[in-house]
């Protein structure tokens, strides 16, 4: 999959912030332009002598291989790989749990495979959010 839209590199201690904000910066650029909107997770790196990770955010629309990206805007590729799937209640509050509970999960990785995470968003009138599910990459 091919996801074109805005990015930021975050870590566990500012994330909730600057991902919400780029969230927003995506809106005010008019990425999104249908009724679906992701974010892609990946360039994860572990910050040496913790159990934190930094990672690549990227918030947007799903794209085409050949799509031409515009001017400030960037284009993921999300290559295919084995995953778990988490359905959530749709809710940003649902979504921030179950992150949470990845984490609490596999806090040393586990069989995460570190390469691509994806959420995918389905958006409904007035652009809230209906439904989100994450796709949490597996090593194969």
């Amino acid at each position: 999959m091919h996801v074109v839209g805005v990015t930021c590199q975050t870590s566990s201690a500012t994330a909730m912030r600057e991902i919400a904000a780029l969230w927003e910066r995506a809106a005010s650029l008019g990425v999104f332009t249908g009724p679906e909107a992701f974010a892609v997770y990946d360039h994860y790196q572990l910050v040496p002598d913790t159990t934190d990770y930094t990672v690549t955010v990227t918030v947007g629309r799903a794209a085409t291989r050949d799509e031409v990206v515009p001017e400030g805007l960037v284009r993921v590729d999300v290559p295919e790989q084995t995953g778990a799937l988490i359905v959530t209640d749709g809710s940003i509050a649902g979504v921030q749990q179950a992150w949470a509970d990845v984490w609490q999960r596999w806090p040393a990785g586990g069989p995460r495979g570190f390469v691509a995470d994806v959420e995918h968003w389905r958006m409904g009138p007035h652009g809230q959010p209906t439904s989100a599910e994450i796709f949490i990459g597996m090593r194969g």
